[in-house]
């Protein structure tokens, strides 16, 4: 957060106009000493639509320009689901999929598609980010043709956000959970657990209920069999209010565990799928923002942006998805600093249900800029009426340095 604000700053010190322009007003201003005709200009036009470049009229024209405030509020809400829903994956494969922790690595690696999945994300979406770039510079597509775009694949998120609600495993009961909170079983009542255990889901034979760990299942011993591993002198089994008279076995992993991996490993491809489709419009809402603003206030319009997303989606975002992961805590560590597991379903549908909200938010504003930005010029140089658009205030450049030379 703290960093992307700064660079956003950085961003907000380039020059306020490009070399070239400058070039081009500087031969119009020869021009017109030369000729005593203040229509005439190198390209044939009467007036240039460039204002006031000192800070406070730019950030007027930057903040009351409806095209880039609408497309910036739409990747501010867009960036600050995703982004925290990323931020908050590990618990919620926990909680929905009840994979192992470790004290150590995190989550294990006994799937290996998660490590996969890891490290095929981001290549994927850098992929998607050039191809659609390219795919820009070739066909040239119409401004609403972008809009459009991104309100598509918005939409195609919020779908899939909401069907991740339904992509869980079906067995989401764990043994002594009531009320958000985690107790011992009555059938291990007489094992003394360790307070900062890690989630390490065991199964009894024959049970429905997953263990959150072997302690919590009364079990005493560790073996394996045909690489499988066995808790063996276990108290607890079916039922979780008596004590086995006889020791039961229980193995590690959740119950069910081959279903859930199913459901997760669909889960872990459609979420690489949204990183990737969401990623394919950014090029789009770039062009987008740096055409509906002056171009000396391109790089002021550039260091709003990555500054709104840097405060949104690191500070109030990451608050919000904070306090949901505190409320639906089950088991915390001792200092209560840590927490191990997280009720379910509860968290993951609140997860994904907010992530859906922020993104839909998102697609409202980016129907906003479909509808303002058909007349919206993207290729080419900078045309004079460009910035005659509903929300620009153009003032004329002529009028500006004629004051300076006065008032020199």
């Amino acid at each position: 957060g703290p960093i992307i604000f700064i660079l956003g700053l950085l961003l907000g010190l380039f020059p306020k106009r490009l070399l070239s322009t400058l070039v081009r007003q500087a031969a119009d201003d020869i021009i017109e000493t030369a000729t005593n005709n203040s229509t005439q200009s190198l390209d044939g036009a009467g007036h240039k639509w460039l204002a006031d470049i000192s800070l406070a009229p730019s950030l007027k024209r930057v903040f009351t320009n409806g095209i880039l405030i609408f497309n910036v509020l739409a990747l501010v809400f867009i960036q600050t689901g995703l982004l925290n829903f990323n931020a908050h994956e590990q618990n919620y494969l926990q909680s929905q999929f009840f994979l192992p922790t470790s004290n150590v690595n995190g989550l294990n690696d006994e799937w290996t598609s998660r490590l996969i999945t890891n490290l095929l994300r981001p290549p994927v979406v850098a992929l998607a980010i050039v191809l659609s770039g390219l795919i820009i510079a070739k066909a040239n597509p119409s401004p609403r043709k972008l809009a459009g775009w991104n309100i598509f694949v918005g939409l195609v998120a919020v779908g899939l956000f909401i069907a991740f609600i339904f992509i869980s495993c079906d067995n989401e009961r764990i043994a002594g959970a009531y009320r958000g909170r985690l107790t011992k079983p009555f059938c291990a009542s007489n094992c003394v657990c360790p307070e900062n255990v890690p989630f390490s889901p065991v199964c009894p034979q024959d049970g429905v209920f997953t263990f959150f760990s072997p302690c919590h299942a009364g079990c005493q011993n560790r073996t394996e069999i045909n690489n499988v591993v066995v808790y063996t002198d276990c108290s607890c089994g079916v039922d979780i209010e008596h004590v086995l008279s006889t020791p039961g076995l229980a193995t590690e992993g959740s119950c069910g565990s081959s279903d859930c991996q199913r459901y997760w490993i669909i889960f872990q491809v459609l979420s690489v799928v949204v990183s990737m489709l969401l990623a394919s419009g950014l090029v789009g809402k770039l062009i987008i923002s740096i055409r509906a603003v002056l171009p000396q206030d391109k790089a002021l319009a550039l260091s709003v942006e990555l500054t709104l997303v840097g405060l949104v989606v690191y500070l109030p975002g990451t608050a919000a998805y904070q306090a949901i992961a505190i409320s639906a805590c089950q088991f915390w560590s001792s200092d209560q600093r840590r927490c191990f597991i997280h009720e379910s379903p509860f968290y993951g549908t609140t997860l994904n249900i907010l992530t859906a909200v922020l993104i839909a938010v998102g697609v409202l504003f980016d129907i906003l800029v479909f509808y303002f930005v058909r007349d919206l010029p993207l290729y080419g140089d900078d045309p004079e009426d460009a910035y005659s658009f509903r929300f620009a205030r153009p003032i004329e450049m002529r009028l500006i340095t004629a004051q300076a030379r006065n008032s020199s």
